[in-house]
């Protein structure tokens, strides 16, 4: 897991309603890339939102266009470690 993960492990196990997990979610919580928004029981405005704090956190500007194509954690990963 690289550092990048380890920092968003902790941002969005913070940001999740630990109730609304899948079990797909349970079982990749080993493999944080993997998992989904609908993994975690987010809205789109959940998901809005964590990207929000993302970027606050990261320092990083994800622009709207950017915010589209983000499917997974591995996605988010991809994009702040580029």
């Amino acid at each position: 897991m690289t550092s990048t993960s380890t920092r968003l492990l902790s941002l969005i196990l913070s940001s999740v309603d630990a109730s609304k997990l899948s079990d797909t979610a349970i079982d990749r919580l080993g493999n944080l890339e993997a998992l989904t928004a609908a993994d975690l029981g987010m809205s789109s405005l959940d998901r809005i939102g964590l990207l929000k704090r993302i970027a606050g956190e990261f320092g990083a500007d994800i622009p709207p266009d950017a915010v589209a194509h983000v499917q997974s954690i591995g996605d988010i990963v991809a994009y702040l470690d580029r």
